[in-house]
């Protein structure tokens, strides 16, 4: 529906051929485990620009000071500098990382991960992180939902409060995150591989010749 309204082309047969991740980069994900610290690490990846909505987000952490609730954006974009003198005007325990190209490697080391998108096309981070079995905390856009499924929490872009909340709950619910992680990493294996996603080619490839 976004791409015929967006290009304003008329309707006609289309066919949607999903993302999906390289197993074999993503195949070591550390199995989720309760932690014994009170330290509550986020991440978020995603270029600094309006769609991310990392505004929101930041906003969202003037709730979450002193609380051992940390944030790490990776990726960098228009606005950097921008962001950077909110977080400091504010005091947020909140890090811009700039780009990373081993994503795979740090997000180990995170509870949570964590996307406040206005629109995605379908996001191949949200997947590496299912991947790592990383709790999904996302936004309830449609993009997010058909991606996901039950198997992250979806929080409302009409406010902050909902966001804030929503990390506290899953702060204090380690098993919820165990669930999540596991849940997510399974749904990406039975629909999001290499092998989805060429049986997927073949399939359209097989109806289009066969209308010719």
């Amino acid at each position: 529906d976004d791409y015929f309204e967006f290009l304003k082309l008329k309707r006609h047969k289309t066919f949607v051929l999903y993302n999906f991740v390289d197993t074999s980069i993503f195949a070591e994900a550390a199995e989720p485990v309760v932690k014994e610290n009170n330290d509550f690490k986020i991440i978020s990846v995603g270029n600094l620009k309006p769609q991310k909505n990392f505004h929101f987000l930041l906003e969202a952490f003037k709730n979450l000071k002193h609380q051992g609730i940390s944030l790490d954006i990776y990726g960098d974009g228009m606005y950097q500098q921008e962001f950077e003198k909110f977080i400091g005007e504010n005091n947020l325990p909140v890090r811009l990382m700039g780009k990373i190209r081993n994503l795979h490697e740090v997000m180990k080391d995170y509870d949570l991960f964590v996307m406040p998108s206005l629109y995605e096309g379908f996001s191949l981070a949200v997947l590496e992180g299912m991947a790592m079995q990383k709790p999904m905390l996302l936004s309830d856009i449609p993009t997010f939902t058909e991606q996901c499924g039950d198997t992250a929490i979806y929080f409302s872009l009409d406010n902050t409060n909902d966001v804030v909340e929503k990390i506290k709950s899953l702060r204090n619910d380690p098993q919820k995150l165990i669930e999540l992680a596991i849940s997510g990493k399974k749904r990406v294996l039975e629909n999001f591989t290499l092998d989805h996603h060429l049986a997927s080619l073949r399939k359209i490839y097989l109806q289009v010749l066969s209308n010719n």
